[in-house]
């Protein structure tokens, strides 16, 4: 069940150094994404997600911040931590400004992989409101008639 293999997850990330509540934030988003049939985004990342934390090139126990806000839109400083954690604060904000505005946009800097964009978009949709979870990726693709690598597949998920 989802719910076993998000402990197990949550487990490994706080043994790697991760803060409990960051680490179940993480597990829970790549239990998601198995749960959903998207595997390359689920368990099969824990071992990278653990091995950054243990690094310290991720920081397991950052907390996020609103650095900005105007309106309906924000930006959240991420602080390096991990990208779940980072996104939720994200998805919170944005799902009050728009309550508040009709519409919120907000962008994350300093951040780390977060994951199925689903799991944020869905969070809209079980809010009552359009979502739309989107990001940026290293390049893995060449362009047209390129040879080298160059853009990225940079997903974009809508609920």
């Amino acid at each position: 069940p989802r719910r076993v293999l998000t402990d197990f997850l949550a487990a490994c990330f706080t043994a790697a150094g991760a803060a409990p509540a960051h680490a179940a934030q993480a597990a829970d988003v790549l239990a998601y994404a198995d749960s959903r049939g998207i595997p390359s985004h689920g368990a099969n990342r824990a071992d990278t997600y653990a091995n950054e934390i243990e690094a310290k090139l991720v920081d397991g126990v950052a907390s996020p911040v609103v650095e900005r806000s105007s309106g309906c839109t924000a930006v959240i400083d991420g602080r390096n931590a991990l990208g779940a954690v980072v996104c939720n604060l994200a998805m919170e904000t944005a799902l009050r400004l728009a309550k508040e505005h009709g519409v919120g946009v907000v962008a994350a800097r300093n951040s780390n992989h977060f994951g199925a964009a689903g799991y944020w978009a869905n969070q809209a949709l079980s809010a009552g409101m359009i979502g739309l979870s989107f990001t940026n990726t290293a390049p893995f693709a060449a362009a047209t008639g390129g040879c080298t690598r160059a853009v990225g597949t940079n997903p974009l998920c809508c609920f």
